[in-house]
Parts: structure tokens; C-alpha cells; sequence
């Protein structure tokens, strides 16, 4: 007799609710290969008649450079790390946010010509979107999704350099010249078709624990800009007050030679009160245990700290002075 264990049904409902928080399915994506990639774009995957899925991204927010979906994706105004950003805005105008404001890309089904003959998600990139809708648009052209008449995709995947330096990767479409079927097996198009994928079903709209992860994450990427933005400011007048010294001091004003290098030298801080890390705040410096001190994206006094140094160092500094 095969001694065969129990399926734990809790534990695959705990699994597949994970799946879910992450906000897509455990689906098999398509992965561009440099050059030209041969595709066959699938006909629409629900009955809105809609060919692509769109996904806002916010990308690398800090301060541990994580992703997440924008809840904008499903139709919602309630993103947390959207309010965040209109708050940063507010209190910072000049903040630099970059793809952390959001990155819109389109998901279609796609066959690999030159791959397995299955239907896989690919994402696109609004410009390739917009220029394969254009072509759908035209009357000599048509829909290249029918599945007997449709036409074939080449786009090309390179890298260019920038205009400023550095590269970019870069999609460019094209069409293949000749209509053709999804497969020359009439009985193996009707397999491809009952198993298009519903986008609608491979991306996850978030619950309410994966939301409460995006409010964590909108808090510490908002401490991290203020924090940045107070050591800007703090660097920004010291460099103002420097320029003063110097130009005070190539008037002669300031005396002798000793006395103004002593003016230009920044003293470090030699007590508790001009630190805001955690250690001042709410630890024993005087302990100094390894590794009792260190940044903690969970202390509000570590994300505003303006202080450069690593706690230990800095208090190594103030007893260097005392001795």
C-alpha cells in the first residue's frame, strides 16, 4: 500500500492567498530577447473586446527601492503612495521623483513564432501600444489578431545611447508582410483560443493587508524625502556660510592666517542635543554594544536624521573630542 500524506488545504489556501497579495498570478510572462522578436499578438481577452491590460508601476521607492501597484490599475483614486506623492509636492515643490511617480505599461497575450506555440503575457510599453493600435486602425491593414488573417509582429529590442550619456533600451515595431493563421492545425487554433489568458485574472487587484504594506511604504518614502530634503537645506547654508568667511576673510577682515583656519574648520558636534538619530533620542550612547546602533527605516528619528555618519561613528567622534 503507497503511504501517500494528506494535502494541508489551509496551507494551500495560504499560499494562494499570497499569490493574490502580490498582486499577479503565478502566470509565465514573456521575457524580450535582444533583437527582433517575432509575435503573434491574441485577439481580445474578454468580452469588452480590449487587447491590453494597463499596469501603473511605482518604481524604486525608497528607501529599500521596492515596487508596487498603483491602485489606479483597478480603477481606484485611494493609492496610498499616490496621496503621498501629491503630499511631497506640497511641501517640497523642487523634489525630484522620477519613476516613482508612476509608469503606465500595457499586457498583451502573445505567441513566440520562434518559440513554444503557447499564449503568453507580454508587456509593452506605451509606444509600441499606441503604434500597434494606429495599425489595427488602418483600413489596408486591419486587425492582426484574427486568428486565420491576422498578421505577425517583428519588433526589435536594442539599447541607444542617450542624448545626455548612458543607454536606454528602445522597441522598435514593425509588421511581417504576409496574413497567416495562428497555426496551420485548424483544430489546435480552437485549443489556442479556449486558453487565451484573461488578463483580467492574472493581475490581482490588492487586498487589505497588501494595502496596509503600501501605507507602510508611502510613510518611510515620505520620511526619507523630508530627511534628504533637511540635509539639503543644512549643506545649502553651510555652503552660504562658508562663502561669507571667504569673502570676509580675502578683505582681511578675519586676522591672521592662524585665525582663519580655525573660523573655516568645522567642529563636530560635541553633545547629545545636536544629533537626531535613535542613539540620542532613545539609546545609550555610553553602552556603545556592537551592533545596538544602526539605521532602522521603522525610527522616525533615523529617516529625518540629518547626520551623514553611521551612528557608531558619530559617537566615536564626541568621545574622541571629550578625551
Amino acid at each position: 500500500m503507497r503511504k501517500v500524506f494528506k494535502l494541508d488545504m489551509g496551507y494551500v489556501k495560504e499560499e494562494a492567498e499570497r499569490a493574490k497579495q502580490s498582486g499577479q498570478q503565478n502566470a509565465e510572462f514573456y521575457e524580450w530577447l535582444m533583437g527582433d522578436n517575432d509575435l503573434r499578438l491574441g485577439p481580445p481577452f474578454n468580452s469588452k473586446g480590449r487587447l491590453f491590460f494597463p499596469v501603473t508601476s511605482h518604481f524604486e521607492i525608497p528607501p529599500d527601492k521596492q515596487i508596487y501597484k498603483c491602485l489606479e490599475t483597478w480603477g481606484r483614486d485611494d493609492c496610498p503612495i499616490c496621496k503621498t506623492i501629491e503630499e511631497l509636492y506640497e511641501e517640497i515643490p523642487d523634489v525630484d521623483l522620477g519613476r516613482q511617480i508612476g509608469t503606465i505599461n500595457y499586457y498583451g497575450n502573445v505567441l513566440d513564432r520562434n518559440g513554444e506555440s503557447i499564449w503568453k503575457p507580454c508587456r509593452f510599453t506605451p509606444k509600441v501600444k499606441n503604434w500597434i493600435m494606429t495599425q489595427i486602425d488602418n483600413k489596408k491593414i486591419g486587425d492582426i489578431t484574427d486568428p486565420d488573417t491576422g498578421i505577425d509582429l517583428c519588433i526589435k529590442k536594442s539599447k541607444k545611447r542617450g542624448k545626455k550619456g548612458g543607454s536606454f533600451v528602445d522597441y522598435t515595431p514593425g509588421i511581417l508582410p504576409d496574413r497567416t493563421p495562428l497555426d496551420d492545425d485548424s483544430n489546435y487554433i480552437d485549443i489556442l483560443l479556449e486558453n487565451l489568458p484573461d488578463l483580467d485574472s492574472v493581475f490581482y487587484e490588492p487586498n487589505e493587508e497588501m494595502i496596509r504594506e503600501m501605507e507602510g511604504a508611502a510613510k518611510r518614502m515620505k520620511m526619507y524625502y523630508l530627511k534628504r530634503n533637511r540635509v539639503d537645506n543644512n549643506n545649502n547654508e553651510e555652503r552660504s556660510t562658508n562663502t561669507g568667511k571667504r569673502r570676509y576673510e580675502s578683505k582681511g577682515g578675519s586676522g591672521t592666517e592662524k585665525n582663519r583656519k580655525y573660523e573655516s574648520k568645522k567642529e563636530p558636534p560635541t553633545n547629545n542635543n545636536e544629533y537626531r538619530g535613535c542613539f540620542a533620542s532613545h539609546r545609550n550612547p555610553e553602552k556603545n554594544a556592537e551592533g545596538t546602533y544602526g539605521y532602522n527605516e521603522e525610527c522616525e528619528d533615523c529617516l529625518l536624521c540629518p547626520n551623514d555618519m553611521e551612528c557608531l561613528d558619530a559617537i566615536q567622534s564626541r568621545k574622541d573630542l571629550n578625551k
